[in-house]
Formats: structure tokens, sequence, C-alpha cells
């Protein structure tokens, strides 16, 4: 679910190109993934708004599919650096 997790933060971040933390997911467990067998993952934002984004993750080992997941995620706003620091 980490992993899931990282793949679903990592699509918001590459869609919107803001930090956002993980509000909820859900996950899906579909198959087991052994010791030793390599874990793929692909994920995409279904939605974003200007405070929320939403998306879809799915992890696979070869093309069994493993974990399916969603989650809502909220997008951080930056804070505004100052010009210059008071002396």
């Amino acid at each position: 679910m980490a992993f899931a997790d990282g793949l679903l933060g990592t699509a918001v971040y590459l869609e919107t190109k803001t930090v956002a933390l993980t509000a909820r997911m859900n996950s899906d467990f579909l198959s087991s993934a052994r010791p030793g067998e390599w874990l793929e993952g692909t994920a995409r934002v279904t939605r974003a708004t200007s405070s929320v984004a939403f998306c879809e993750a799915e992890l696979y080992v070869g093309s069994r599919s493993v974990l399916r997941a969603t989650g809502v995620f909220k997008l951080m706003q930056r804070h505004k650096e100052k010009d210059a620091i008071p002396s």
C-alpha cells in the first residue's frame, strides 16, 4: 500500500506541479505478490480542482493485477517567500 500511495502522490505532483498530502486511499487486493517477484505500477489523475486531486493506480506482477487503489489528495498551497529578511 505504501508503494501505491507513492505512485498516486507522484501522479498528482506530475499533473498539478503541487505538493500534496494523502487525504484518503482505498485499496482492493486482487492477488498476492510473492517474495522476489517484481512489482510494477501505474497511476493517473482522474480529476483535479484547485484544492484536491483524485487519482487511481494499479499494481501488477507481469500481466497479473495484484492491487487497485484510488486516492484523494489535498493540494498544498506554497507559502510566499519574503523579498528581504528584515534586519
